[in-house]
């Protein structure tokens, strides 16, 4: 059976390598999957298309590690769920569990635009209550 591999299923790839030090070292098939939750078989198919689309470099036998592309990309999606899930929190008042699954959907469509009225959102709303 093939695993489909959708954008947002590479974008989680790599903000997940780059949690688990992707970006300093090879990670394992096995550490990926297994963190992942995904059989070998898919965690393979993912690790061939990021290494396609030159996200990461995969070597047979050692593992994937993100290169500076993949490292700019998964920086900017780890940058917007942390805004998008403190936004959830700070204005509409989710709880944490929540707010941290509807960012995982979010943080892949949401624009620049919006996210510069996120954080201007967030800097005024943090700055009303320390006042």
């Amino acid at each position: 059976m093939k695993y489909y591999v959708s954008i947002c299923s590479l974008e989680d790839s790599v903000r997940r390598l780059l949690a688990l030090g992707g970006h300093v070292r090879f990670v394992k098939l096995v550490e990926f999957s297994k963190s992942a939750n995904l059989p070998l078989s898919s965690a393979f198919q993912i690790f061939r298309k990021l290494h396609e689309l030159g996200l990461a470099r995969y070597v047979p036998r050692k593992g994937i590690m993100l290169t500076e592309h993949g490292i700019r990309l998964g920086v900017s999606l780890l940058k917007k769920l942390i805004l998008t899930k403190t936004f959830l929190v700070c204005a509409l008042g989710l709880d944490e569990e929540a707010a941290e699954r509807e960012a995982c959907t979010l943080e892949h469509y949401i624009n620049e635009h919006v996210l510069t009225r996120i954080i201007e959102f967030l800097r005024n709303h943090h700055l009303r209550q320390i006042a």
